[in-house]
């Protein structure tokens, strides 16, 4: 075993042994571990594919939403704050009853991208493969990353007004 860049690398001399065919097998950084259900919250980010404004009209935001709170109420968890941009969203939540965030937000996802597909009778691409989730964790980081929304929120009206 050795370490690079911070990862744990288990060598085997069978080639066939890594997920990538070359031998390693990557681990989590050295001291962090996944850990689901601790009652923190997530702040995601997800842009749309190269940036489009998949989000830009009125009835693309009401859909969007729409799904956002059937998705909430399906996993269980509760919406702090959403920012919706023409070409992004950024979303605070708490974490999922049932299940994890990354679940839970794969699905916005998909359900988002279907129901747009239709819609633009389009086959093509909604979101960017990768997407965030920040884990918030104390008073001053919610309070920072509620700012955060309002402050993007006042932007995109004050841009969409002309200001």
């Amino acid at each position: 075993m050795r370490s690079w860049l911070g990862f744990t690398q288990l060598l085997f001399r069978d080639k066939g042994a890594g997920s990538h065919g070359c031998g390693l097998i990557c681990l989590m950084p050295k001291g962090q571990r996944r850990v689901y259900g601790a009652g923190e919250l997530h702040f995601i980010t997800s842009v749309c594919y190269r940036q489009q404004p998949k989000l830009g009209e009125e009835k693309h935001r009401a859909l969007f939403l729409q799904l956002l709170e059937q998705t909430a109420h399906k996993f269980g968890f509760e919406v702090r704050g959403v920012a919706l941009l023409p070409d992004r969203f950024h979303l605070l939540m708490t974490e999922p009853a049932k299940d994890t965030a990354d679940h839970a937000i794969e699905l916005l996802r998909h359900r988002y991208g279907r129901r747009y597909n239709t819609s633009a009778r389009t086959d093509e691409q909604v979101w960017e493969t990768k997407w965030t989730d920040v884990h918030v964790v104390g008073d001053e980081a919610v309070a920072a990353r509620m700012a955060f929304l309002a402050q993007v929120r006042v932007t995109y009206i004050g841009e969409q007004n002309g200001e």
